[in-house]
């Protein structure tokens, strides 16, 4: 019985992950709904670089709901990164991180990657912080002496991963980013 209860609740689980359901947040909404104006603030943007010419940058913007005049600002995720099957075909995918989110990401950076940015582990050990927002998830690895931040797309189930070892050190920036508003 535990065996039956185990595999349904695992069926049930991968089932959500695998039909793409994400919360959306009013930022998501207004895009997906309406006629929208969108101000990018480019002066502001924190971006990752891997060594393999992918990137993810965090942009802010202000959405503004042309039906209704309702203003929203949050932060714009552009994400370039190379299929992990061949490595030739390229990938482009977006995200919204409300500003709501953004602050509670920014607090968490703060209280617990921060801190933690020249931590050390034991040789059989790993540390892993990991983020979760509406539309992406953000993890800082340690293992060893190996620091790494793996940045995924909710929706894409793994599959457009990013990852890179030589921007840890750009983390602040990226908190300084989210807080800028």
């Amino acid at each position: 019985m535990k065996k039956f209860n185990f595999f349904l609740l695992l069926t049930l689980l991968s089932t959500g992950i695998m039909t793409g359901q994400i919360k959306k947040t009013n930022l998501r909404k207004t895009v997906n709904s309406s006629n929208f104006e969108e101000l990018v603030k480019w002066d502001k943007v924190a971006v990752f670089y891997s060594g393999f010419g992918e990137y993810v940058k965090f942009i802010p913007v202000y959405i503004t709901d042309l039906k209704t005049g309702e203003k929203i600002k949050g932060f714009l995720v552009q994400m370039h990164v190379r299929s992990h099957k061949d490595g030739t075909i390229k990938i482009d995918k977006s995200a919204y991180i409300s500003y709501e989110e953004a602050q509670d990401f920014a607090s968490f950076l703060k209280k617990f990657v921060l801190p933690n940015l020249d931590k050390k582990v034991g040789t059989k050990e790993m540390l892993l912080y990991t983020y979760n927002a509406s539309e992406i998830s953000f993890t800082y690895k340690i293992k060893k002496n190996d620091r790494i931040i793996i940045i995924n797309f909710v929706h894409s189930n793994g599959a457009n991963e990013f990852w890179t070892r030589t921007q840890v050190k750009k983390i602040p920036k990226l908190v300084e980013t989210l807080q800028s508003f």
